[in-house]
């Protein structure tokens, strides 16, 4: 049975994986763009924790992109296309 939007479930699949990338690439650049804050106030405590999510968030987005990647060559897209 297919979604009432219209959409198939794979096209939901891969409007939501686009939608999660889209929230985690906004938060790692909000995270980036408070880094110089968090140096200037020279609080050693935050700035590691700082440090440790940055690549967590970068880690995430990366298994994110490979699903998108994944899903679009299910559809049946070249490697270039994707």
């Amino acid at each position: 049975m297919s979604p009432p939007t219209g959409l198939t479930h794979e096209e939901m699949d891969l409007e939501k994986l686009i939608k999660e990338i889209g929230t985690k690439l906004q938060l790692l650049e909000f995270k980036k763009s408070k880094g110089k804050d968090i140096v200037a106030k020279k609080n050693t405590a935050t700035l590691v924790r700082h440090v440790d999510a940055l690549p967590t968030l970068a880690k995430e987005v990366d298994e994110v992109k490979v699903k998108i990647e994944e899903a679009e060559q299910e559809k049946g897209l070249s490697m270039e296309e994707v």
